[in-house]
């Protein structure tokens, strides 16, 4: 074991942000062991780790000369920073070290020819960390390295940002004594001779033994992380201070500014008053002029009554008259002259000007920035109440802040950019909706997905369009988030020249480092500008911004994406058709009832815009009491053979509706369409594609979204293939989907009393007389769902009564297929779950638990399946790869005593396929349940849950869901190709999340689930040849043995109802050493071959979803 000094204990007098600060305990140490003559840094920052080591010289007194050589300008790496950080360190230094020490302000070639060869016993390398950077300092200074000089490499540990330290340490320290910790982004201590100090000479001893090199890599962690939490209690304690000394001046401004207003107030209430005054005076003349007014009118009375009788005295004044009009309109005359004369002198003009400048801050405001003042309103609570919130912590599923601005001016149509600044980076918003309020309040519709880029400092921002004026905006940040800090906000209109701007730069960012592709697309922005001139070009960027080269994709950027037929995918897919042999007949099914005109004539105009022609439209109207819907129906089927109409005499509600629709159909196919509902006009074309493919089809249905009363499409559902036991918890087949007529006339079409779910009673008898592989799933959107009041596409809960009706024939459908379940209604959701029953007695479950010390996690696992399980039947097979800790041997003395649980002993190397195999060969049930060490059960019948599902006869492997110990999701169920290969579905969602359309909240058919936690009957393990243990023998082999039993034709099942903790691969460590890298690579290769169709497409998954991300987000 190393000794340790006094000096390692002391705390750092200088600290700052760095992952050096972990390591600053090990330098004290160094230092004191090593008592170096020189010591040079190459890369120095702030200066933590030089500051350290000179803390440590000073302290023990030693004639150590030091240097710290730095151009102090930041790279790649560091990031780039002003002189305020040399300043700031320039200053310490020369108050504390400058009789030993020195800051040399150079490149390190320049510096090193002021060095002697061999003089320098102590160097640290932490400049640029790029493989070559590093390399090359490391030979340039060898020179000057003492015969016994140590060399420290920083950041050995860190595989990001094509930092290369990992790299040339693997090199350089290959042969040579070393020692190297991982905390603290990793440090790599590199002996060159033999002889060293017995303290030095311990420390590289220890590297030759585990428990020795984990014993002194705890330690200076703990030591580390001992001083980083004391630097981050003082920097909370400063922030603090900080605060409440912004929040004093800022009371301080409002008092100044209230008693500035109510200063103002008084002058305006004067004002006022003289006004008031001004009026009563103004009223009193008025009077005078009445009574001088009445007194004119009397003299005039008098003059005509004289020149009545006195003509040429009238004429005499009718002159006078005209010539005082005269004489007025000169004056007139003159007046606007002097008038004109105002206007265009400077006075008037710089009177003017001031005007226009009053009023411009307010119509600036949004382009010069305005602060944002944020409102909790839902699920969140302010950390300090009381105050002005910045941070509030999550308290519920669906966290909202409005987001407030002051005056009273809407934000006007525009892209803005909207900037925030918190203690994190811009991951801390990721997955940030933000809702917009145009007048009709907030909805789903005018809804924006938000991707924010960090800018350094604390600073993120997004810039996003708005298409129509907003009132309001509600910022929803991520329900995964657990604390929400918000210092400070501001919202900024961004001109257009600098919005393309920005996506200019933005996309030449992303070249900067492959200089021929930045080539490339220069080369292919001049072709567009030639092209299709700058709207063209404006109108790549907007695509390239959709796509998510500068942003996560919108459901509007996937539509004009993906969704946006042109007219050469249109002719070609016309040309497709015209090759067909076969032209199935569909008959469009359309029960109608009192529907709004618009929306009718829309739902028949999409049905005779469909490319596809070789279809007829069957409308049954159920007694509709609104005249238009005889005169439109009688004119349509007037105007086009193909549609077909009864108009039923009396309302039968929407099953017999259908049913009398049914009556019409001749053809081959039925496809079912709501009367206010959409298809889309190539929807006809896709199935007949899909029957030219798959003849035997027995069932099809696609993908659907919601569209509003104003057309614009929103909340897709983007289905996975046939599953199931997902169909037998939700009918989420829905829209669009078609059967054979055959079929539908065989069940009897539908039945009455099943109003609001009378389709999915119908899906569930027509899918138990056929071959559930014969289902096809066209994976585009081919479907509007109407959303309008009262609809379920609005709101799922307003038809209570469909949900019900949905319930009663799912227990019918049980029934009939004599399945030993019962029928109940999902918790939590408006969904329904199948509890199968156990049979008596009770099948023996053998679950075997691979381990190797990490005793209290092992007792954890084991303690808990025995306390919680209402399970009866099991025994536990605690497979021991090689444990030796006492404490470990002496827990499987105990375990041993009793009387359902055996310790097998595997002495040889880690191989996770083997040992499973291995304990599966000596378990004594006829179920098997593969279990981590690491997991501890939640849900008492977690057990009874998966048993119930094992032992059905088609079923392979059965998942449940994991959490971590924050409530997380870890595990609901493995998407194949998430991520390369595999990935865990909802990874990080909180707890109660429904997920994506309830998915974590229901059972559902899935191609692999993971083995932390998994049951498979004994005979289906063999049968399939168990885990590889040869190709997989750590990654994988869960998903494998999942594929192969998927492939040997039974079916895979995750269950949310089984829920249990998992703490991931704790009990194994880290994957980073060499051998462990080359062997996953081998296993994602094996992966790739072996399963390359499912990789490419996962049936239980849709196309239209990312493989980057394991949340269900576009793709």
């Amino acid at each position: 074991m190393i000794p340790f000094t006094s000096t390692t204990f002391r705390f750092p007098d200088l600290v700052a942000p760095s992952a050096w600060v972990e390591h600053v305990p090990f330098m004290f140490w160094l230092v004191d062991a090593l008592r170096p003559r020189r010591f040079v840094e190459l890369g120095t920052h702030t200066g933590v780790s030089y500051c350290a080591a000179c803390q440590a010289i000073e302290l023990l007194h030693l004639s150590c000369s030091s240097y710290a050589i730095d151009t102090w300008k930041g790279d790649e790496h560091a990031g780039f920073y002003g002189e305020e950080i040399y300043s700031a360190l320039a200053a310490y230094h020369a108050q504390k070290y400058a009789a030993f020490s020195s800051l040399v302000r150079s490149t390190f070639d320049e510096a090193v020819s002021h060095f002697e060869d061999e003089s320098i016993d102590l160097l640290h390398i932490d400049g640029l960390h790029s493989y070559e950077a590093v390399r090359h300092d490391f030979v340039t200074w060898r020179s000057k390295l003492t015969q016994n000089a140590i060399v420290l490499f920083h950041d050995t540990n860190v595989r990001e940002r094509d930092f290369g330290v990992f790299r040339f340490w693997s090199e350089v320290s290959e042969g040579r004594p070393h020692f190297e910790f991982l905390h603290g982004h990793g440090l790599g201590v590199l002996a060159l001779g033999e002889n060293y100090p017995k303290a030095v000479e311990a420390l590289f001893a220890a590297d030759r033994h585990e428990s020795g090199t984990e014993a002194v890599r705890a330690a200076f962690a703990y030591l580390g992380q001992a001083v980083a939490q004391r630097d981050n209690a003082a920097r909370s304690a400063e922030q603090a201070q900080a605060q409440l000394a912004r929040s004093r001046e800022e009371w301080r401004q409002q008092v100044e500014q209230r008693d500035s207003e109510i200063a103002a107030l008084t002058v305006e209430r004067e004002k006022i008053r003289a006004v008031a005054q001004a009026f009563e005076s103004a009223n009193t003349k008025l009077a005078a002029k009445n009574d001088e007014i009445v007194a004119l009118e009397q003299t005039v009375t008098r003059a005509l009554e004289l020149a009545d009788t006195n003509l040429a005295a009238r004429d005499n004044s009718i002159a006078m008259l005209e010539r005082q009009v005269q004489d007025r309109d000169h004056q007139m005359i003159a007046l606007k002259r002097e008038m004109e004369l105002v206007r265009i002198s400077r006075v008037w003009r710089y009177r003017s000007l001031l005007r226009r400048l009053a009023s411009f801050p307010d119509r600036m405001a949004f382009y010069l920035g305005r602060p944002i003042v944020p409102r909790a309103l839902y699920h969140l609570e302010s950390v300090t109440p009381g105050k002005q919130a910045t941070e509030w912590t999550v308290t519920g599923d669906d966290p909202q802040l409005e987001l407030l601005w002051s005056g009273s001016l809407p934000l006007a149509p525009g892209h803005y950019r909207l900037t925030l600044r918190g203690p994190a980076d811009a991951e801390t918003f990721a997955d940030t909706r933000l809702y917009i309020d145009s007048g009709r309040g907030y909805n789903e519709v005018e809804r924006i997905d938000l991707r924010f880029h960090s800018n350094g400092g604390g600073l993120a921002e997004t810039i996003f369009p708005l298409y129509a004026q907003a009132a309001k905006l509600r910022f929803d940040p991520s329900d995964r988030s657990r604390q929400i800090t918000i210092d400070h906000a501001r919202l900024r209109k961004v001109g257009r020249l600098e919005y393309y701007a920005r996506l200019i730069a933005r996309l030449a960012l992303r070249h900067l480092k492959s200089p021929s592709a930045l080539r490339r697309s220069a080369k292919r922005a001049a072709n567009i500008l030639r092209e299709g001139g700058l709207s063209g070009f404006a109108a790549t960027l907007r695509s390239a911004e959709a796509r998510g080269a500068l942003g996560s994709i919108t459901y509007e950027g996937w539509i004009a994406l993906n969704d946006t037929p042109t007219e050469d995918d249109i002719s070609d897919l016309r040309r497709r058709l015209a090759e067909l042999k076969v032209k199935p007949l569909i008959s469009v099914l359309m029960p109608v009832y009192d529907t709004p005109e618009g929306l009718l004539r829309e739902a028949i105009e999409s049905v005779r815009a469909q490319i596809y022609q070789n279809w007829e439209l069957c409308i049954a109207d159920d007694c509709s009491t609104k005249p238009h819907m005889r005169l439109i129906l009688n004119d349509y089927a007037k105007r086009d053979p193909r549609i077909k109409i009864v108009l039923r005499e009396e309302n039968g509600h929407i099953s017999r509706a259908s049913n009398s629709a049914l009556e019409l159909v001749t053809g081959e196919w039925v496809a079912m369409l709501d009367h206010d509902d959409v298809l889309r006009p190539h929807a006809l074309a896709e199935v007949a594609l899909e029957l030219d493919r798959h003849p035997d089809s027995e069932l099809i249905y696609s993908d659907e979204d919601k569209i509003d009363s104003e057309g614009r499409r929103y909340d897709p559902c983007f289905k996975p293939d046939f599953s199931r036991e997902l169909f037998r918890s939700q009918n989420y087949l829905n829209h669009l989907t078609l059967h054979r007529a055959e079929n539908i006339r065989a069940v009897g079409g539908w039945r009455s009393g099943f109003e609001g779910s009378q389709d999915y009673d119908l899906n569930l008898r027509i899918f138990e007389r056929i071959d559930a592989r014969k289902i096809r799933h066209i994976p585009k959107v081919l479907y509007h769902w109407r959303a309008v009041e009262g609809s379920t596409a609005l709101d799922g809960s307003q038809k209570n009564y469909a949900h019900m009706a949905g319930l009663r024939a799912l227990e019918e459908h049980v029934e009939r297929m004599r399945l030993p379940a019962r029928v109940e209604e999902a918790p939590g959701t408006p969904y329904y779950r199948l509890r199968f029953s156990v049979p008596e007695p009770q099948p023996l479950v053998s679950l075997v638990i691979p381990t190797r010390d990490k005793v209290d996690l092992l007792r954890n696992c084991v303690n808990s399946i025995r306390e919680k399980t209402t399970y009866g039947n099991y025994e536990i097979l605690v497979v021991d790869n090689g444990s030796v800790e006492q404490e470990t041997l002496a827990y499987f003395s105990d375990l041993k005593k009793a009387e359902n649980i055996r310790v097998l002993r595997y002495d040889k190397p880690f191989n996770y396929s083997a040992i499973n195999n291995f304990g599966v060969l000596n378990a004594k049930g006829s179920i098997i349940g593969l279990i981590n060490n690491d997991i501890e059960v939640i849900s008492p019948d977690w057990l009874t849950e998966m048993v119930s599902w094992a032992i059905q006869p088609d079923i392979g492997c059965v998942g449940a869901k994991l959490y971590y110990a924050d409530d997380t999701i870890q595990h609901a169920g493995v998407i194949v190709g998430v991520g390369g290969v595999a990935g865990h579905s909802h990874k990080y969602f909180p707890r109660h999340h429904p997920g994506y359309f309830a998915r974590l909240k229901v059972l559902q058919n899935l191609s692999a689930v993971t083995a932390a936690c998994l049951l498979i009957r004994k005979n289906v393990f063999e049968e399939v040849g168990g885990l590889n243990e040869v190709d997989l023998t750590v990654a994988f082999n869960d998903v494998d043995l999942c594929l192969k039993a998927q492939e040997a034709g039974y079916l895979n099942v995750w269950t949310p109802y089984a829920e249990l903790y998992h703490l991931e691969s704790i009990s194994r460590g880290a994957e980073d050493a060499p051998e462990k890298v080359e062997r996953f690579k081998n296993e994602i290769n094996f992966m790739k071959e072996e399963w390359k169709k499912v990789i490419e497409r996962d049936p239980f998954y849709s196309p239209n979803l990312t493989k980057a991300r394991e949340d269900f987000s576009l793709s």
